[in-house]
Formats: C-alpha cells, sequence, structure tokens
C-alpha cells in the first residue's frame, strides 16, 4: 500500500465501501479502469521498445531504413 495500486478489496476498505449493489459496481469501474490504464502502458513500451531496437539497427547499419520495418516483422513471424 505505500506507494502502489490498490486493489478494489483494499479501495473498499479504506473508502468503508460494503460489497452492496451499486457500490460494487463502482469499485469494479475503478478496477476495469486501472487494468485498462495498464494494459495502455504496457503496450506502449512494447512498442517503444521494439522501436529501439529497429533504430539500433539502422544506426548500427545491419539494416537499411527502408527494409528495416520488413525485417522486424520478420523477427516477429519466426517468434
Amino acid at each position: 500500500m505505500f506507494g502502489g495500486k490498490l486493489t478494489a478489496r483494499q479501495y473498499g476498505v479504506l473508502m468503508k465501501i460494503s460489497a452492496d449493489g451499486d457500490q460494487q459496481d463502482a469499485i469494479n469501474k475503478i478496477q476495469e479502469y486501472k487494468t485498462k490504464m495498464e494494459a495502455k502502458d504496457n503496450i506502449r513500451n512494447a512498442e517503444e521498445t521494439v522501436e529501439s531496437f529497429r533504430r539500433k539497427m539502422v544506426l548500427k547499419g545491419e539494416w537499411t531504413e527502408e527494409n528495416s520495418m520488413s525485417k522486424i516483422q520478420d523477427m516477429f513471424d519466426d517468434i
């Protein structure tokens, strides 16, 4: 709880919310929103990692700028 993200249960306990209907729905919406934001962050970080690797290979001269995207796609296809 020190600086971390709260679970729906922890939030409910802190806000003294019982698990009744509308209140539980509010907790679920908060948790879904947090999950969605974390997923977007993870996707963004993965895209930045791939782009960084692509740029590194182009700067090293191993790939040309024109074919670097197809090389990345080939790597993903192999995986």
